[in-house]
């Protein structure tokens, strides 16, 4: 090694570090300064921005008059999208239509005791059309060329919907095909209910009760139809009942589905079955008061298709006997040599092109949660409209059922876990391929014990 390599280092004078290290302070103390600066001149514009940001007019919210604890928040937003206008402020509902509807039924509520000057009656009218402006909503002609329109291109410069343009609403998918006749009833039910209201107000409106009446039309109206006609309706002859006719009602979550008739998710079928016949009773108070040939024939309908859905469910020979959507036996669970398994839920849904049920993976909890679900839906469906066709089919015994009735099938699968060692809220051992897992604690209540009974009555 040479000598530079081996002479030890030696170590600088402590006095000379801090001149050193004084002088690189002074040199990097304008550049903190500016970036302090320019942190606080950022922050400050930012500030000023959000002060210059449009507000909603003041006391707009209050005028609502809305509950306190309501569905609908407290935030408002500009009307952003076709047809602009940036003096209409509404709450920010982006959402499907099955969640959009809480909201609006407590304005509903909220304006039924407000006079016909009120501020919530116009606000009513923006938020619909906000809700209509999404994205996913388009307007059409039933046998028209097919065209789908927006929002924009069915209102005028006053904010008036020109209903010659169009006589169905659908809310698509990313195919732009019909795909949840939820949500359809849903949003239906509103605007029928909301007809009501200005129709049997102190104060009669009786315009705003005709748009609504007629929006609530074309939105149920895609349900009704079949799906070679853009609707979301599957319509056969019971093949288990001469003279019958049974109506599938299509449904699914997922958007990425090609067609509208692949949704075979239960609960959804069943709430159209039970919200046809709720929608059809509003049209017929509304026919009681002010009846129209247009009307009356919505109402029969509505009461046909309701009773071609239940007959749907236990008259329909469903997948396996070759007809193209499912019955409510399709649902049960099955062992490896076909026998139906009692210790199981529901299947969620029927995957109708692959022909097999299936149930919710990651938040498994719900499929206990959705068998309740389906035990209230058929609870209001026979309660209430079970006399609009023979439904002796629920409850007669069925050899594939070991001599139990569809009901006493479905009702002992819950009340075995009810009353079984683990409860209703701890997972369970099943038989292959059923789901016998527990519901979530807090999540759903148990069926009420009227509904439980109700069904093993029947």
């Amino acid at each position: 090694m040479s000598e530079a390599e081996t002479k030890p280092v030696v170590a600088a004078k402590p006095g000379l570090l801090r001149r050193v290290g004084l002088a690189a302070w002074r040199l990097r103390r304008p550049i903190v300064i500016v970036a302090a600066v320019a942190v606080v001149a950022a922050g400050a514009v930012f500030g000023v921005m959000k002060l210059l940001e449009p507000r909603p007019p003041s006391g707009l919210l209050a005028s609502l008059d809305l509950p306190k604890k309501n569905n609908c928040g407290k935030d408002l937003v500009q009307f952003k999208r076709p047809p602009r206008s940036d003096d209409v402020w509404v709450f920010p509902l982006d959402n499907t239509w099955h969640h959009t509807r809480p909201c609006l039924d407590n304005l509903r509520v909220a304006a039924e005791s407000q006079p016909a000057d009120a501020p919530i009656h116009d606000f009513i009218y923006n938020q619909v059309l906000f809700i209509l402006s999404q994205k996913p909503v388009r307007f059409y002609s039933s046998g028209g060329d097919g065209k789908q329109l927006f929002l924009g291109d069915v209102i005028d410069s006053n904010r008036k919907i020109d209903f010659g343009k169009f006589d169905r609403i659908v809310y698509v998918n990313h195919f732009d095909v019909a795909h949840n006749s939820m949500s359809h009833v849903d949003l239906m039910i509103f605007m029928f209910m909301a007809a009501t209201t200005y129709l049997s107000a102190p104060e009669p409106q009786p315009e705003r009760a005709a748009i609504y009446e007629a929006l609530g039309r074309a939105v149920i109206d895609v349900v009704l139809d079949p799906v070679e006609e853009r609707g979301l309706r599957t319509r056969t002859a019971c093949e288990l009942r001469d003279g019958d006719n049974c109506s599938w009602f299509h449904a699914v979550t997922n958007r990425y589905r090609p067609a509208s008739n692949v949704g075979g998710t239960l609960n959804k079928d069943l709430q159209v079955i039970r919200d046809l016949y709720r929608g059809m009773l509003v049209l017929e108070k509304l026919q009681a008061k002010s009846p129209t040939p247009v009307r009356e024939a919505e109402i029969a309908e509505m009461r046909s298709a309701t009773a071609e859905g239940i007959n749907q469910l236990v008259y329909s020979a469903g997948i396996k006997g070759g007809a193209p959507v499912p019955n409510l036996f399709e649902y049960i669970a099955v062992d490896p040599d076909g026998k139906p398994i009692e210790n199981s839920w529901l299947f969620y849904a029927i995957n109708v092109q692959k022909k097999r049920g299936y149930f919710l993976q990651r938040e498994y909890w719900k499929n206990c949660s959705y068998h309740i679900k389906d035990m209230l839906h058929l609870f209001y469906i026979l309660k209430d409209s079970g006399h609009l066709t023979d439904t002796s089919g629920f409850r007669e015994p069925s050899d594939y059922l070991g001599g139990k009735s569809l009901l006493d099938f479905i009702v002992d699968s819950y009340t075995d876990k009810v009353d079984g060692p683990d409860g209703l809220y701890k997972d369970s051992p099943t038989r292959t391929n059923g789901n016998y897992l527990a519901c979530q604690e807090g999540y759903k209540d148990p069926a009420p014990k009227n509904v439980v009974q109700y069904l093993r009555d029947y």
